[in-house]
């Protein structure tokens, strides 16, 4: 019995003389899910394809395939260093990817039981439906980056052709107004001011904002909402040219502006016609801006359904070097 517990001593002191100390997020612990899958409405969704996977390191993982029951439900386990990803999948449906932090109980404790939880993880996955996508005129991106053609000065936008109204440009409908201004002093970097105002031409044109589905290939609404609070003009601003951040109005985290644009009214003040789309930009404002448009052309169509998306909005799992193992 003592020469047993001399090895087993050994083993743990190592070569280095340390004694070995178990890490949950570096030799993993136990992690079980039990996931349901509905679609836009709430409504299960039986037959989904599910692929789990359960870090096992900064790019290694183990994963897990099956599908929904009857009832969406798909249950899966396996060690993990906490960090697993949901891939969900149908015909008829938009890809879900879903992230998990497998912690959720005390760090302490999951030292003690190595389960990262004391029960069943509870996961929802919302599988969106493919409607009616719309065929938008997708422009602008990295690729096609604004170029400032001047600044503290108001330059007219033809947001469908993605391009500068005239003088700057071959635009041909002055959908929007952009008055840029930019500093930077020429001895400090850090003391930089910038200042992008959008105006609406038209006044009963405008924008609003609303959430990007950081997890959904259908990042956005199915609709332009016609009865929402649409604003005339946006202001972003970053104030630091005293060396302190004296103003930040940033364009907020994963949001993107829906606009109503060529809107016509009757004598009554009702809109009678109106073109809608998207606007989804990267908040960086130096020598550029970056921004990508969505624009239906159709006239009174506020549908915006479509998956084409600038690179910046998709968080996707770089998946590289995976170990496969059996469901279960």
């Amino acid at each position: 019995m003592k020469c047993r517990k001399l090895i087993v001593l050994a083993v743990a002191i190592g070569l280095n003389g340390c004694v070995w100390a178990y890490r949950p997020i570096i030799d993993g612990a136990r992690a079980e899910l039990d996931i349901l899958v509905v679609d836009d409405e709430g409504v299960p969704v039986d037959s989904a394809n599910l692929n789990v996977w359960f870090a096992t390191g900064p790019v290694k993982g183990i994963e897990r395939e099956g599908k929904t029951d009857e009832a969406g439900r798909f249950s899966a386990k396996c060690k993990t260093t906490g960090s697993i990803w949901i891939e969900a999948e149908k015909d008829g449906y938009y890809k879900t990817r879903l992230h998990v932090d497998a912690q959720k109980i005390p760090y302490e404790e999951v030292k003690k039981t190595r389960k990262w939880s004391n029960g069943p993880i509870e996961t929802r996955v919302v599988l969106k439906k493919i409607k009616t996508p719309a065929k938008l005129v997708m422009v602008g991106g990295r690729s096609e980056r604004l170029q400032w053609p001047a600044t503290n000065t108001v330059l007219g936008f033809d947001l469908e052709r993605f391009d500068w109204c005239p003088p700057y440009g071959e635009g041909q409908y002055d959908d929007l107004q952009l008055e840029f201004d930019f500093w930077r002093s020429p001895t400090n970097w850090f003391q930089v001011y910038t200042h992008l105002t959008l105006t609406m031409t038209n006044g009963v044109d405008g924008l609003y904002l609303a959430p990007v589905d950081g997890y959904s290939e259908l990042k956005r609404c199915y609709h332009a909402n016609p009865d929402a609070d649409y604003q005339r003009r946006l202001e972003f601003v970053y104030d630091r040219r005293t060396g302190e951040v004296t103003r930040d109005i940033p364009m907020p985290v994963n949001q993107y502006m829906v606009f109503r644009t060529r809107t016509q009214t009757n004598e009554a003040g009702e809109v009678t016609s109106a073109n809608y789309g998207l606007i989804f930009e990267k908040g960086q404002y130096e020598w550029d801006w970056e921004v990508s448009v969505g624009f239906n052309p159709i006239p009174n169509d506020p549908n915006l359904e479509s998956t084409a998306t600038p690179p910046w909005t998709r968080p996707w799992l770089d998946r590289k070097n995976k170990q496969r193992a059996p469901t279960p």
